[in-house]
């Protein structure tokens, strides 16, 4: 039986990580392109034993005869320009997150999604966020903290730039743990500088609140803490979990004269574990669902065009700059 045959688009640092979880999964990378008559493609596919480059990236999305399925992996300006071609052919599509920066460019999508599109959020791969989702389901009362210290800085052209690219990945997760969630109020953390951070209270479907915490710049961990009073499920960072079950006493001793009270850890893991060394981590679960998308299975944990708009929604609400 012959291997599916995967064209991608794009030959950026985010590429070389599909190559080898695309082939991980059983497909077969056979045509690459980046930018139009793009320098560094031929060197691309020389390293990862691609058969053909082209020059032409329309061309190689309008040539759905010589592929069964596509990976977007370019930066973010010609990504929907590109995956709007892709998509009209109706096979399987792989796309980048965000695939836009802004609510208004995928705004179509706010209702409803073509059913052929993955968006490539690979965190809902991980084991931890989806331990996470479990920790959730079913709870009646749960805390959530989530902390985003996003590189937000004046430096860059667009000094929100990172939320709308990076931060998403924090709002996607929320959606994917709790179901759809809405913002309910924002405060900017120092009102004589914007660029400082920003406190937001979400709400979850099911009347949980979040609370999320954007301390730009500082010197912390992307972060997600769940507790239910008794139980507490910590990713710090979202690659690993702890999860502890009350408290533990520890009375004093000669070293350490004061008793201490810790929370009692009942178990931990990382993304790394039983995963291969050379796959980045949430890249096989993707790879693998977009396989089955190819043989006519719908994605469960793969994200969709919608909440790509979605996320953005969630970023401009905090920055105070979304338009209903």
């Amino acid at each position: 039986m012959s291997k599916k045959k995967i064209a991608i688009i794009g030959c950026g640092n985010i590429a070389e990580f599909h190559i080898p979880a695309l082939r991980e999964a059983g497909l077969e990378c056979v045509h690459c392109a980046s930018s139009l008559n793009s320098k560094t493609i031929d060197q691309f596919a020389a390293r990862h034993k691609i058969d053909k480059a082209w020059t032409d990236p329309k061309k190689l999305a309008r040539a759905k005869d010589q592929w069964d399925g596509m990976v977007i992996a370019a930066s973010v300006e010609p990504t929907l320009d590109l995956l709007k071609i892709v998509a009209r052919s109706g096979k399987p599509v792989l796309v980048e997150k965000p695939v836009a920066t802004s609510s208004e460019r995928l705004a179509e999508f706010s209702t409803q999604s073509p059913s052929n599109i993955i968006v490539a959020y690979n965190r809902r791969h991980y084991n931890t966020v989806q331990k996470a989702q479990e920790f959730v389901t079913n709870k009646i009362n749960l805390r959530a903290t989530m902390t985003l210290p996003e590189n937000v800085s004046t430096e860059f052209k667009d000094p929100y730039f990172l939320v709308h690219e990076n931060s998403v990945h924090g709002f996607d997760m929320l959606s994917f743990i709790f179901g759809k969630v809405s913002v309910e109020h924002v405060e900017t953390a120092n009102t004589d500088n914007p660029y400082f951070g920003r406190h937001a209270i979400l709400k979850s479907s099911a009347g949980h609140l979040i609370n999320l915490i954007m301390n730009w710049k500082a010197p912390a961990n992307f972060s997600l803490s769940l507790d239910d009073a008794k139980h507490r499920l910590d990713l710090v960072p979202f690659e690993k979990f702890q999860l502890y079950d009350g408290m533990k006493v520890i009375e004093p001793s000669d070293k350490y004269p004061v008793r201490q009270y810790v929370p009692h850890q009942v178990d931990s893991g990382t993304v790394f574990d039983n995963m291969p060394a050379q796959i980045k981590p949430g890249f096989l679960g993707q790879a693998l669902e977009f396989s089955n998308l190819i043989d006519g299975k719908l994605p469960t944990v793969g994200a969709n065009m919608t909440d790509a708009y979605n996320a953005q929604v969630i970023a401009e609400q905090i920055l105070g700059n979304h338009k209903p």
